[in-house]
């Protein structure tokens, strides 16, 4: 899946779909929207799915795009890891945006153009 997605290659292997379009590829598992990635930032979204499958993709989003950040669960809450603003609790189908490393990441909804899933 990455490799799909640092190639410009489209992929529908099993669960996990990639699909490039101009500016962004979009990564589905389960025919669930649960990444875009853009050249310098990427917004996340467990579509309602806080699954073992689900935090593995979007760690490895995260973790093999050199992003600085990840995702852990304690309680059943998951968490996003290694921002600014330091831990964030995760929404679940709230979609996160998460620039370059330097940056922090945070709710989408609380920036203009915040994503619907409607």
């Amino acid at each position: 899946m990455v490799q799909a997605v640092l190639t410009g290659r489209n992929m529908n292997q099993d669960n996990t779909k990639v699909l490039h379009t101009v500016d962004r590829a979009y990564v589905y598992l389960h025919g669930h929207n649960i990444a875009q990635v853009f050249d310098d930032y990427l917004i996340i979204n467990d579509c309602g799915w806080q699954t073992v499958t689900t935090k593995s993709r979007l760690n490895a989003l995260l973790h093999e795009l050199g992003h600085g950040a990840g995702i852990t669960q304690r309680s059943y809450a998951w968490y996003l890891l290694g921002t600014e603003q330091g831990t964030v609790e995760m929404n679940s189908r709230e979609w996160y945006y998460v620039p370059s490393p330097a940056t922090a990441s945070i709710p989408l909804s609380t920036q203009a153009g915040a994503l619907s899933n409607d």
